[in-house]
């Protein structure tokens, strides 16, 4: 299913957490109202990646070769990693960018939720999910046989470590699902 995407990271913890992140924007979201957010640096306000036209990376219109791979390996190191749509060689553009994830709280969303707060405090602000968690255990066909928890919406993901935990370890940012990204 999603054999078009070409996930960069950097270890398997931020791994399992930006693709979690990553897959359940594009899931969880099919029928809610959309959320498109762009992640923000907290120092500085700067739109780093998202939606937004004047953010630096934008969501279906930057390409990964616009990037560079060491651009891509020090924004990872600093906790935001990329996931670019693969395409077949046609021209001279590589992947477009279709999610963006962050695993640190140097980055926010322009609301100011980053990783560190609280469920709670992103539900305040961006009100109910369509769903708080995804089972990929129940799915006999999916290739991941875990539970994701947090807070999921259409484009936008908040991501804990349980059911019970208010705190948050990651936020992901996506193309809607459905809009030619999977097979």
């Amino acid at each position: 299913m999603f054999r078009h995407l070409n996930v960069l990271m950097t270890n398997q913890h931020n791994m399992k957490i930006s693709l979690g992140l990553i897959l359940f924007s594009f899931i969880a979201g099919i029928s809610c109202s959309p959320v498109r957010e762009t992640l923000v640096d907290a120092n500085t306000g700067a739109r780093i990646a998202g939606f937004d036209k004047k953010c630096l990376y934008r969501i279906g219109k930057t390409y990964k070769q616009d990037l560079g791979e060491d651009k891509i390996n020090n924004l990872q190191a600093d906790g935001l990693h990329f996931l670019f749509e693969k395409v077949q060689p046609s021209g001279n553009r590589e992947g477009v960018l279709i999610g963006v994830s962050s695993s640190s709280g140097k980055y926010q969303t322009r609301k100011g939720i980053k990783v560190g707060d609280s469920i709670k405090k992103a539900k305040e602000i961006y009100g109910e999910p369509k769903v708080d968690h995804i089972d990929f255990g129940k799915d006999e066909n999916a290739r991941f046989n875990f539970i994701f928890y947090g807070l999921f919406y259409e484009h936008l993901t908040f991501m804990t470590k349980s059911k019970e935990e208010d705190k948050i370890i990651g936020i992901g940012i996506t193309k809607k699902f459905g809009d030619g990204i999977v097979d």
